[in-house]
């Protein structure tokens, strides 16, 4: 949890040095997950049982919603400042989930506003 917290709050910050060196998004998103997948493969050698087919589809789909949240995410960063798009990628999930309740569109529960002080205290 450590490691993931200070990984994910350094991030920005890099991108940002990377960014003033000339490295293009492509390429600093290339090495982020070349050396990510490096170590989930160091990490997993022969455990588990093998996946099926249909959970395979399924992670590999995650996996492609994720390279492009990640690409948008150090798209804003190429433009916008590191602290605006932080505040909006940790907060958006908040501010949906304020909104569906306001539509209509889901129940605000007791779980759902906890889990949104909590965002808040924590960035």
């Amino acid at each position: 949890l450590l490691v993931s917290t200070a990984a994910y709050g350094t991030m920005p910050i890099l991108a940002k040095y990377a960014y003033r060196y000339h490295v293009e998004t492509g390429a600093l998103l290339f090495w982020r997950f070349f050396v990510a997948a490096g170590l989930f493969a160091l990490l997993s050698r022969g455990k588990g049982p093998p996946l099926a087919l249909r959970q395979r589809v399924l992670l590999w789909g995650l996996g492609v919603v994720f390279v492009g949240n990640a690409l948008t995410y150090f798209v804003a960063l190429e433009t916008v400042p590191a602290t605006t798009v932080s505040l909006v990628v940790y907060t958006y999930p908040v501010i949906v989930m304020l909104e569906s309740a306001l539509f209509g569109l889901e129940d605000l529960t007791l779980r759902g506003v906890v889990s949104a002080v909590l965002v808040d205290l924590t960035h």
